[in-house]
C-alpha cells in the first residue's frame, strides 16, 4: 500500500501545562470532539479520571494532502474540542500547533523549552470557607424536577463588579462567603471586589474595592475574613470567569453538585479560566449606587384575621429586625 497525504496526531492528556504538567483528575462534567477528525479515546461526560492511571485521555488525528492541509485540519479539530471538569493540555496544543517552528517542520524537543504557555487562568491556593462561580440571574425554574434557583446572593454587588470591567452584567463571578480564597493568576488580568468587606491583599499590598485593578501574572490575591456587615464578597475578573453552562446556567450549585467551573465550591489545586476581553472600556471611578450592608431591616407586616361579613378587618405593623443574612 502507498502512503498518500500527511497526518498529524494531538495527544489530549488530563494535566496541567500552567502548573508543569501536573496530572489532573476529577469527573468530566462536560465533553465535546469534532465530528471530522479521527478520534480514538475513552471518555465521555460522566466519566472520573483517576489519579491511578494513564492521564492519557484520546488521541485526535487530522489528514491532509501536504503538511500545511493536516495542520490546518488539525487546528480545527482542537478548536472543536473542549473539556470540562478536569484540567487537560488542550490549550498548550492549540497553541503549541500554531507556532512557527512546528509549521516549518523543524520543531524538536528542545523546542518546547523555549515555548512559553501562559493560558488564560487562575489557580487556587486555598478555596475559602465557601467560594463559587455563579452568574446572574441563576439557574431558575427547575424547581418542580426538585432543583432550587441557583445564583448570586446579593444580586447587586454581582452586577456591579461587572459593570465596573465592562462586562456583561450576569458574566460569571466568584462568590467568597464568610472567608476568601488565596488565588495565583496564571496570567494578567483586571479584578474588581464588591459586597462583604474582607481583608484583601495582592502580593501583600492592600487592594481596594468597587474600582479596577489591574494584576500581573504570578500575582497572589488573598481575602481574609469578612469585616462588618454582609457575609459575601464578589470578586470579578475581566471578560468574566469561564464555565460550561448547565441548564442554562454557569452558576454553582453545591448540593447537586452540578455548575460552576467542576462540580462544587472551590478546591485547592483547582483551577478557574477566564473569559475574552470584553469589547466595552473598563469604567474610571466608583459606581454611584454602592449598596449599602446593614445589620438592621424594617419591614412590613399585615395581619389578616379571618373573614367576616364580607369585609376584611386589617391592620398594619412595622417590625424592626435585626441580624445578618
Amino acid at each position: 500500500m502507498t502512503a498518500r497525504g500527511h497526518a498529524i496526531e494531538a495527544r489530549l492528556y488530563a494535566e496541567n501545562p500552567a502548573q508543569d504538567f501536573r496530572p489532573s483528575t476529577g469527573v468530566i462534567t462536560q465533553l465535546s470532539l469534532p465530528s471530522d477528525a479521527r478520534i480514538e479515546s475513552w471518555i465521555e461526560a460522566g466519566v472520573e479520571v483517576s489519579p491511578f492511571y494513564d492521564p492519557l485521555l484520546g488521541k485526535i488525528i487530522a489528514h491532509g494532502g501536504d503538511r500545511a492541509a493536516a495542520l490546518s485540519r488539525l487546528a480545527d479539530a482542537l478548536d472543536q474540542t473542549s473539556v470540562w471538569g478536569v484540567e487537560t493540555n488542550l490549550g498548550y496544543l492549540q497553541q503549541i500547533l500554531r507556532c512557527e517552528a512546528f509549521g516549518s517542520g523543524v520543531a524538536t524537543t528542545a523546542t518546547l523549552g523555549d515555548f512559553t504557555f501562559r493560558p488564560r487562568s487562575v489557580e487556587v491556593l486555598a478555596p475559602g470557607a465557601q467560594s463559587s462561580l455563579q452568574d446572574c440571574p441563576g439557574r431558575l425554574g427547575y424547581w418542580d424536577v426538585g432543583i432550587p434557583p441557583s445564583g448570586p446572593m446579593d444580586e447587586r454587588s454581582h452586577r456591579l463588579v461587572n459593570k465596573i470591567l465592562g462586562n456583561h452584567e450576569g458574566a460569571a463571578v466568584l462568590e467568597c462567603t464568610l472567608a476568601g480564597p488565596s488565588l495565583r493568576f496564571v496570567s494578567d488580568s483586571v479584578i474588581a471586589l464588591g459586597g462583604a468587606m474582607m481583608a484583601a491583599t495582592l502580593d501583600g499590598g492592600p487592594v481596594p474595592y468597587w474600582r479596577p485593578v489591574d494584576v500581573r501574572a504570578g500575582q497572589v490575591l488573598a481575602l481574609g475574613r469578612v469585616a462588618g456587615n454582609g457575609m459575601r464578597a464578589y470578586l470579578a475578573v475581566r471578560g468574566g470567569f469561564d464555565a460550561p453552562l448547565y441548564l442554562g446556567s454557569r452558576s454553582t450549585f453545591s448540593l447537586g453538585g452540578f455548575g460552576g467551573h467542576a462540580t462544587g465550591v472551590l478546591k485547592a489545586g483547582d483551577t478557574l479560566r477566564i473569559g475574552a476581553d470584553p469589547l466595552s472600556v473598563v469604567m474610571e471611578g466608583i459606581p454611584r449606587d454602592l449598596p449599602a450592608l446593614t445589620d438592621r431591616w424594617e419591614i412590613g407586616v399585615s395581619l389578616r384575621p379571618p373573614r367576616r361579613s364580607g369585609v376584611f378587618h386589617e391592620r398594619r405593623h412595622r417590625v424592626a429586625v435585626r441580624g445578618g443574612v
